[in-house]
C-alpha cells in the first residue's frame, strides 16, 4: 500500500529484530510483537525504515499499538499517514472502533479522531489483549474512534 511517498506493507516473522529494538528504543513493549494476532507494519522510503505501527483485529475491533516513528522522520505528517493506512487495513478487515493505549500521545491521537474512554468501556476482547492486560500500565490514556 503506497500513501504519497511512504510505503507501507506488514513485517514477515523474520523481520521483527528490528521491529523489537525500535519499539524498546523508544520504552515501548515489545514482548508480543511474535504473538499471531499482532501485525506489524512498517513505513518506507525508499527502502528506509521511517517508522513502525502494529493492529490486533478481532471480529469489529480492533487495537492500534506499538506506534513509532524515528526521530528523524518526526513531524513530517509520517506518522498521519501510518495511522490511516493502518486504520484503512482494518476499515478493509471490516473493524468498526479502533482502541489504543497511550501514556504520552493522547493530544496527537485526539488531534486524529481519537477519543479518551475509560477502560471500563474497553470490550472484553481488546482488555484480554497481552498489551491491554499485561505491557501497558494502569495509568496508560484509553482511547477509540470509530472508523
Amino acid at each position: 500500500m503506497t500513501t504519497t511517498d511512504d510505503e507501507i506493507e506488514s513485517v514477515g516473522p523474520d523481520r521483527l529484530a528490528h521491529v523489537e529494538a525500535l519499539l524498546k528504543a523508544n520504552d515501548l513493549p515489545s514482548h508480543d510483537i511474535h504473538d499471531e494476532e499482532v501485525t506489524i507494519f512498517e513505513s518506507r522510503i525508499e527502502d528506509r525504515l521511517v517508522g513502525i505501527g502494529g493492529l490486533e483485529l478481532y471480529d469489529s475491533v480492533g487495537l492500534l499499538r506499538s506506534l513509532v516513528i524515528k526521530q528523524s522522520y518526526r513531524g513530517k505528517g509520517h506518522g498521519n499517514r501510518l495511522i490511516k493506512a493502518l486504520e484503512e487495513v482494518a476499515k478493509n478487515d471490516e473493524v468498526e472502533i479502533l482502541f489504543l493505549l497511550t501514556i504520552s500521545a493522547s493530544e496527537y491521537f485526539c488531534d486524529l479522531g481519537y477519543r479518551e474512554i475509560t477502560r471500563s468501556e474497553i470490550p472484553p476482547t481488546i482488555r484480554k489483549t497481552a498489551e491491554f492486560s499485561d505491557l501497558c500500565p494502569e495509568s496508560a490514556i484509553c482511547m477509540r474512534k470509530q472508523i
